[in-house]
């Protein structure tokens, strides 16, 4: 049993290194080029997701603590008060899982050494949510103005992910707020296998539970490697 749990922390602990090795491949000093993506939905996926947001609009208090309760990596059980039938949840999981992101724009981003393996962030006017944001690999965290990311995971996402296959670091803050009274953000860099482009990853998820109503932002860039 000993054994066992000395391999499985060692293979993660290479995991980590690998994908550190990785996101720190991602980040230069001066300005690049990046293609703006986004997931594009169907037109089924967004009468779907309508449906859905309306019914949490009315009550969204089970639906936090089915996501505090839910595996990383599963989608939720189906519940009737998603405002869909079970054929219609089995329509939206699967259909969100068949989503890929494509190209909505081009723009810019800025990254500059501050010191050695700290670097600091700027977006065009397009991405200002970029703004002020300090990757630095030897606290192993992120700064933004919505807090530190101190929490980082080695990603090896599959080819059935909207980015399809690609590998990297994600750190995360998760937080309890007065206003909003949940948020979560996460930051990610890595590189997708099949293509060899970098990209990275901001993601904004805020949750008012006074006006019951999610707010969510995602920025997903990719870039050509150095």
């Amino acid at each position: 049993m000993r054994y066992g749990s000395l391999c499985f922390i060692a293979i993660a602990l290479a995991a980590n290194g690998i994908a550190q090795d990785i996101a720190r491949s991602v980040v230069f000093d001066g300005r690049r080029d990046v293609d703006v993506m986004a997931n594009v939905p169907s037109d089924r996926l967004v009468e779907l997701t309508a449906k859905m947001q309306a019914a949490l609009a009315k009550d969204s208090s089970w639906f936090l603590k089915a996501l505090e309760a839910s595996k990383p990596g599963e989608p939720l059980a189906y519940d009737v008060r998603t405002g869909l039938t079970e054929a219609e949840y089995g329509e939206y999981l699967s259909t969100v899982g068949k989503a890929k992101v494509s190209k909505i724009g081009e723009s810019w981003i800025e990254m500059h050494s501050v010191s050695d393996g700290v670097y600091s962030l700027r977006g065009s006017p397009r991405l200002p949510m970029l703004n002020d944001i300090r990757i630095d690999f030897n606290r192993n965290a992120i700064t933004t103005p919505l807090g530190v990311l101190e929490k980082s995971k080695a990603v090896d996402a599959p080819e059935s992910t909207a980015l399809g296959k690609w590998q990297g670091t994600q750190w995360s803050l998760e937080q309890q707020l007065r206003n909003p009274t949940q948020e979560l953000v996460q930051f990610s860099l890595g590189r997708r296998t099949e293509t060899d482009k970098n990209l990275l990853i901001l993601r904004v998820r805020a949750i008012d539970e006074d006006k019951q109503k999610k707010i969510s932002t995602i920025v997903i860039l990719y870039f050509d490697p150095e």
